[in-house]
């Protein structure tokens, strides 16, 4: 009763929209939202919904996805256009990898499975009373000061207590999760998490932290990791202007099977390696760059893939081949070898193979991060 009270007491005048069209769920739901909330807004259809939020504006949503007029993911985007920072609850039955991932992308709060567990929607919404308080004080970035360090731009976060986005990947997965920082020493940050995100920062030995409070998101190499605890201890914070968040397709790690093909001026084949693609753009590396190369130049490639057997009834050849033309858009070197970025556009008639590759490469390399989380360490 008394953290009832107390969330309470949080939650001060801030206002919730319900959006749910199943009864049995709405009552439990508001059985406790109003033992917190004093200004609660119910509908039962999505565009109602957004309809009564451009007018309402509440600082809290709480919705389903299945919806007549509007879907969920519709639903959602639309909201954040309105309002970025919206703390968003979801409440589903199921939810497949593919749309749990979409929606990870859109900046969720939470994720809650009905039927409901009491003491996990009450963390939602103690998760979604912290960010509201955040960001109704938030101060503006430009007010910030761009000289200020890292570590001390961390320490006001510690000293606020205030919660930190930690931006990981798994072979271009985005593994997202809010996090605390419980101790920094001298020019180490640690930061308790979830446990999935730790391994997630295990495999790729760093991660970014993203939060409203610092000028720029940071980037930090592990130092420690205790899974048990689901802490991780960072050093080597930098300053980067751009994290893949911010990418509108994620950039995966290609399946064995799939080999790109760049060619010189004249049609001399280059000797690339193909690092990660997307369904726009594309890295590969290369040990000798050319004279050529240079920002803005067009590439002859061609990609080959192997078409999946229950697909095989569809194609003549079970490898599947698409040329096209790349423009590059960024030259790196590290280690003596060249970084590439290329984008392109594959042609219509080979659009539906390629996105469908894309799709399942998506959907293997969701369950195969699932099996390595799962290991012990």
């Amino acid at each position: 009763m008394q953290e009832i009270t107390e969330l309470k007491k949080q939650a001060g005048n801030f206002s919730v929209l319900v959006v749910l069209n199943d009864n049995s769920i709405k009552e439990e739901v508001l059985d406790f939202l109003q033992t917190v909330f004093i200004k609660i807004e119910v509908v039962s259809d999505s565009s109602e919904a957004l309809e009564l939020f451009k007018q309402k504006k509440p600082d809290i949503v709480i919705t389903a996805l299945d919806f007549a007029s509007m879907n969920g993911l519709d639903f959602i985007q639309n909201l954040k256009k309105l309002n970025k920072f919206l703390p968003i609850i979801i409440l589903s039955q199921t939810l497949n990898a593919e749309k749990l991932l979409e929606l990870i992308h859109l900046g969720i709060t939470d994720f809650i499975q009905t039927p409901i567990n009491t003491e996990l929607f009450k963390a939602a919404i103690i998760k979604a009373v912290d960010f509201s308080h955040v960001v109704t004080c938030k101060p503006d970035k430009h007010e910030m000061s761009q000289e200020e360090s890292p570590i001390e731009a961390l320490k006001e976060i510690f000293r606020k207590h205030l919660d930190i986005q930690l931006i990981s990947n798994y072979k271009g997965i985005p593994i997202i999760h809010t996090g605390k920082i419980v101790e920094i020493y001298k020019d180490i940050v640690q930061i308790q998490t979830r446990k999935i995100q730790t391994k997630a920062i295990e495999f790729n030995k760093k991660t970014i932290l993203e939060s409203e409070f610092l000028p720029n998101d940071i980037e930090a190499t592990l130092v420690n990791i205790d899974h048990n605890n689901a802490e991780v201890s960072l050093s080597h914070l930098t300053y980067i202007e751009y994290t893949p968040k911010r990418r509108k397709y994620a950039r995966l790690v290609p399946s064995e099977d799939m080999k790109l093909m760049a060619y010189k001026k004249g049609g001399a084949k280059l000797n690339v390696d193909l690092r990660d693609i997307s369904l726009t753009n594309l890295t590969f590396e290369i040990k000798t760059l050319p004279e050529f190369f240079k920002l803005g130049v067009i590439l002859d490639l061609k990609i080959a893939f192997d078409v999946p057997e229950n697909d095989l009834a569809y194609y003549v050849d079970k490898l599947y081949i698409i040329n096209f033309q790349g423009k590059i858009i960024k030259i790196q070197e590290e280690n003596a070898t060249y970084f590439v970025s290329v984008e392109f556009e594959v042609p219509k008639i080979k659009e539906d193979v390629f996105n469908q590759y894309l799709y399942n490469r998506e959907l293997a390399l969701i369950k195969e991060f699932k099996r390595f989380a799962s290991k012990k360490s």
